[in-house]
């Protein structure tokens, strides 16, 4: 079997390889009809077996649940992800000065607006423009950027916005509990949950946030000294506030880090709060 199998990635791979360097990444259809036009066939099953086989290899880059295309060039992938996530000394030639906030918004507070993905993709050539939101799905699956579930406030006609994590630098204006409004006594603390390591790389951190996104809405601020129709959402350089109940949005998650530290705590809001057993599990299932 794993004689026959090694066979089938090869032919598929010869058949494939004179059209790598012309494109970069094809659909999954086209992927189909090269497995299906090779001297050993590939059945779907066989075929999806494959791609994840080189995926691991990272000789290409698949993900199963946004399968729709398959990236055969791991370097122009890399290269877009470049358009994005760089300094802001590599923006100059493609920002726009009628976005200039919104470019502002993504080197401080890490804020990805459509009118900058507008502005990066509008000078690319047209494959990369083409394919700009399956680049932005793998992005999301490398946890490179985040699309925090703000519940109820997105409607399925509009885009989703994009944060950077690896971006901002804007840290909290005031005290993180006064933003969050969590009084001594209105709000019980948990005791810190701390993670010490000798080294705390700063993309850990970035790590921790996407995957926690993936299952809790970050908070919104709730103190802000100017009048906002949407309040900002509670990411920052090194900390963030997730929400632990959606409905009641009574139990917070409070996350920072402090040197080689990171700190974890539940805020629970209400009077005659009693921490209960749940709150544990919570964190464990994370």
């Amino acid at each position: 079997m794993e004689y026959r199998l090694s066979v089938k990635i090869h032919s598929t791979r010869s058949a494939s390889s004179g059209e790598e360097k012309e494109l970069p990444i094809i659909s999954f259809h086209e992927m189909k009809h090269i497995a299906d036009n090779t001297p050993h066939p590939l059945h779907d099953e066989e075929l999806i077996l494959f791609l994840k086989f080189h995926h691991e290899l990272r000789t290409l880059v698949y993900f199963e649940d946004i399968s729709d295309c398959i990236v055969l060039d791991t370097q122009w992938l890399s290269d877009a992800f470049k358009l994005i996530v760089t300094a802001e000394k590599f923006q100059l030639k493609i920002r726009s000065l009628r976005n200039k906030k919104k470019w502002d918004d993504l080197n401080i507070k890490g804020i990805l607006h459509n009118e900058v993905l507008e502005d990066i993709f509008k000078k690319e050539h047209t494959i990369l423009a083409k394919h700009k939101d399956h680049i932005l799905k793998v992005m999301e699956k490398f946890d490179i950027i985040i699309s925090p579930n703000k519940s109820g406030k997105i409607t399925a006609d509009e885009k989703p916005q994009y944060y950077v994590p690896c971006m901002i630098k804007e840290k909290p204006t005031f005290d993180i509990y006064k933003l969050m409004n969590a009084a001594e006594d209105t709000c019980k603390k948990s005791t810190w949950l701390c993670f010490k390591f000798k080294f705390l790389p700063p993309y850990l951190m970035n790590h921790l946030i996407a995957s926690l996104c993936r299952q809790y809405d970050i908070a919104e601020v709730a103190y802000c000294t100017v009048h906002m129709h949407n309040r900002p959402i509670a990411l920052f350089k090194g900390t963030v506030v997730f929400e632990l109940t959606k409905t009641t949005k009574l139990q917070k998650l409070l996350i920072t880090t402090y040197q080689n530290l990171i700190l974890v705590q539940v805020l629970e809001f209400g009077t005659g709060v009693i921490f209960k057993r749940g709150c544990t599990i919570t964190f464990q299932n994370m």
